[in-house]
């Protein structure tokens, strides 16, 4: 089984590494990425970048099944509601 990942705060140095990991990897699928930097811009593989203030809709959009969060704490705070509200395990 594949595992579908988004990653928040992707442009940040251990966002992009993650990012660069999962794409190397062949047991996970990278399907979202949110960053306030760059956002519309293409991250790597036709993946863009969302706004944080989208990731509600992008997570029902691409139901991934874990959410990697690299921003900060008051960020990380929003963030864990919504991947809770959409039942998508954190990390």
């Amino acid at each position: 089984m594949v595992i579908k990942v988004a990653v928040a705060g992707a442009k940040g140095r251990m966002g992009y590494q993650v990012v660069s990991d999962i794409l190397e990897d062949d047991y996970h699928e990278l399907v979202a990425v949110f960053d306030l930097h760059g956002v519309g811009e293409e991250l790597t593989q036709g993946i863009k970048i969302n706004s944080p203030d989208e990731m509600e809709n992008v997570l029902k959009e691409v139901k991934p099944h874990v959410l990697v969060e690299f921003t900060n704490a008051a960020a990380a705070v929003e963030n864990v509601k919504v991947a809770a509200r959409n039942n998508v395990k954190l990390v």
